[in-house]
C-alpha cells in the first residue's frame, strides 16, 4: 500500500493489475485500498462518523458536479467513493 500511495504522490501510475496483485499480497481487499486512496485524494476523513462523511461527499458533489461547472473527473472519483461507502463494489 505504501508503494502504491508513494507512486501516486510522485505522479507515477501503476497498472491496475499490478495494483490489485500488490493489494492481494498485502492481504487487503482491493475495494478497501481504493476507498482509502479516493478518500485521501478528496480530503475526506474516514475516521469521521458515517453521517459526517456523507455530508462531506454531498458538499464535494455539489461543488464538482459537471452541470454546475465542475470537473467531471473529480466527480467520477466522488461518485466511486460514494458507491464504496455504501458497500456496493
Amino acid at each position: 500500500m505504501r508503494v502504491i500511495l508513494a507512486a501516486r504522490a510522485a505522479g507515477v501510475e501503476i497498472p491496475e493489475a499490478e495494483r490489485r496483485e500488490r493489494v492481494r499480497a498485502a492481504g487487503r481487499p482491493f475495494a478497501a485500498d481504493e476507498r482509502i486512496a479516493l478518500a485521501h485524494a478528496l480530503g475526506v476523513d474516514l475516521a469521521a462518523p458515517a453521517d459526517e462523511r456523507k455530508r462531506a461527499l454531498r458538499a464535494l458533489a455539489k461543488r464538482h458536479h459537471p452541470d454546475l461547472g465542475g470537473d467531471g473527473a473529480v466527480m467520477a472519483k466522488i461518485a466511486r467513493l460514494i458507491v464504496l461507502e455504501r458497500g456496493e463494489s
